[in-house]
């Protein structure tokens, strides 16, 4: 399921530059009020938590010295999952709360609209929230757990780790989600990337480098729909890996 979810605050604010963490930060909340016990699990699981958001989208906006300044007051977003009961819960919160906390500034839920479904025919595709994916390398030419250190991944620097790990990533999601075995999993899928932006994005205290793409996407038709709804590399739920056909700048 996939929702657009309209919002409304005073004209000429300034949003954040790195508003991500309080974007995923609200929805838990909307989650939380409609549902405690839920909302709980979800955010303490260490497993995948099924579900991804886009980057808020400011049609009438421009940049300023401390963030970007919402012109007419007017934004929208977009939140996706597989999990049925995931979805109910945010949109029943969505309504009962009726706003979304970003820092100080309290937007307010103005409309919420239901997007339409992966359809086979759309093989050319962007993100609406930029790719992560990370690696552990050796450091200090010590190969061990402590020398490991943590290596975000850019296709422009790996293209075959990235691609490498951007498949298996979506294949262990799948397989959790749908209770499958990952190990014998044949599933599979490949993007032609005809276009990649890095960006650096703070979430908490630390930076991570990421993607924004243009693709085509090819393979297994199941595989291509979960990553339609359930976002494509690492951290989804804090808004990366969200994918849409071409609509939209980001």
């Amino acid at each position: 399921m996939r929702i657009s979810i309209n919002l409304k605050c005073e004209k000429n604010t300034t949003i954040p530059f790195n508003y991500q963490y309080q974007l995923s930060t609200a929805l838990y909340n909307c989650m939380y009020d409609n549902n405690k016990e839920f909302a709980e699990n979800l955010h303490k699981s260490k497993d995948f938590k099924f579900f991804t958001h886009s980057w808020l989208f400011m049609p009438n906006s421009k940049v300023g010295k401390n963030g970007i300044i919402c012109k007419d007051g007017n934004a929208f977003f977009k939140v996706s999952s597989p999990n049925d009961e995931l979805m109910t819960h945010l949109l029943q919160g969505l309504f009962k709360v009726g706003y979304m906390q970003i820092n100080n500034t309290k937007l307010d839920v103005v409309g919420v609209l239901n997007e339409k479904g992966y359809n086979s025919n759309i093989k050319k595709m962007k993100t609406i929230s930029p790719v992560l994916l990370r690696t552990k390398k050796e450091r200090n030419g010590i190969d061990n757990t402590e020398g490991l250190k943590i290596y975000d991944i850019l296709p422009q620097e790996n293209s075959e780790k990235f691609h490498e790990n951007l498949k298996n990533n979506l294949k262990r999601k799948y397989s959790l989600f749908y209770d499958k075995d990952y190990e014998n999993c044949d599933l599979d899928f490949d993007i032609n990337i005809s276009e990649a932006k890095s960006k650096r994005v703070k979430i908490k205290d630390s930076f991570q480098r990421c993607s924004n793409l243009k693709f085509e996407i090819s393979g297994d038709e199941d595989l291509i729909k979960f990553a339609y709804e359930c976002g494509l590399g690492e951290l989804n739920s804090m808004g990366f890996g969200m994918i849409d056909k071409y609509s939209y700048k980001c």
